[in-house]
């Protein structure tokens, strides 16, 4: 689980009977204070995979996916009281309209 050697020892060093919350600083000092590097390169990986298969998907390359991409950011922008939107139906669908596509 890639957690720190201090963690687990003294994690073993404390009674069952005296449970004891992290603080912040201890969160930090033991390395639990964000996402994991192997994580996030398990999550780089996948999302670089995904884009791969969307790619083959829509028959387009690389270079071209990231324009549609950039453009689709740029075009399809939904908002709800100021904040965006982005599990919107109508969100997706133009978003999807752009890769296919290359306009909205």
């Amino acid at each position: 689980m890639n957690g720190s050697e201090k963690l687990g020892n003294d994690m073993l060093a404390t009674p069952p009977e005296r449970v004891h919350n992290l603080t912040q600083a201890e969160l930090k000092e033991y390395g639990l204070g964000g996402v994991d590097p192997v994580e996030q390169q398990r999550r780089a990986i996948a999302n670089e995979m995904r884009e791969v298969e969307e790619v083959k998907r829509l028959g387009l390359d690389r270079q071209e996916y990231v324009r549609r991409k950039a453009l689709g950011d740029r075009l399809c922008v939904y908002t709800i009281a100021g904040e965006p939107v982005t599990n919107d139906s109508d969100f997706l669908n133009c978003k999807e309209r752009v890769l296919k596509t290359g306009h909205r």
